[in-house]
């Protein structure tokens, strides 16, 4: 019995074993097939990468283009409002022209005309005292005769 046991024994042993290795190979396969899985995303992410970066280059060399492109046509642009404003101020009078003007206009006050002295009505003549009056009176109730009178004195005085 006790080679019976130690038999047994023995034996439970293996099984024990047995079966710790077949949990380890079942373990070890299911990380191989980790391991693969992980090394086919690699290799896709990798390519995925190479991709991006051509996809990235030819975006770069595209931009590079654009910005080139717009550096140009805003160089041209500031080249044509360049040449616009040559011309204009070709055509336009200097700063100085325009401070001689100013000078000359400051210098030279236009003169202003004097009145004109109110004339009276009746004899035509400045109504600042040289005139008697007379005639005041008719031309204020506008006796036709005064005006006519004043009319024949204005076109025999000019």
């Amino acid at each position: 019995q006790l080679g019976k046991k130690t038999g047994g024994h023995v034996v439970s042993c293996f099984d024990e074993v047995k079966y710790i290795q077949d949990e380890n190979f079942a373990k070890l396969e299911l990380a191989n097939e980790k391991l693969e899985k992980a090394e086919k995303m690699v290799s896709t992410l990798s390519l995925e990468k190479k991709e991006l970066m051509e996809k990235m280059k030819s975006v770069k060399m595209v931009n590079s283009r654009q910005d080139k492109l717009v550096k140009d046509l805003v160089h041209k642009k500031i080249e044509e409002e360049a040449r616009y404003v040559d011309v204009k101020v070709q055509t336009m009078p200097g700063p100085e022209c325009v401070a001689t003007e100013m000078q000359t206009d400051e210098m030279e006050e236009p003169e202003k005309p004097e009145p004109a002295p109110t004339l009276c009505s009746a004899c035509t003549t400045p109504l600042n005292g040289d005139c008697s009056g007379l005639f005041s009176r008719r031309s204020s109730l506008g006796d036709a005769r005064s005006s006519r009178r004043s009319s024949m004195d204005e076109s025999y005085l000019a």
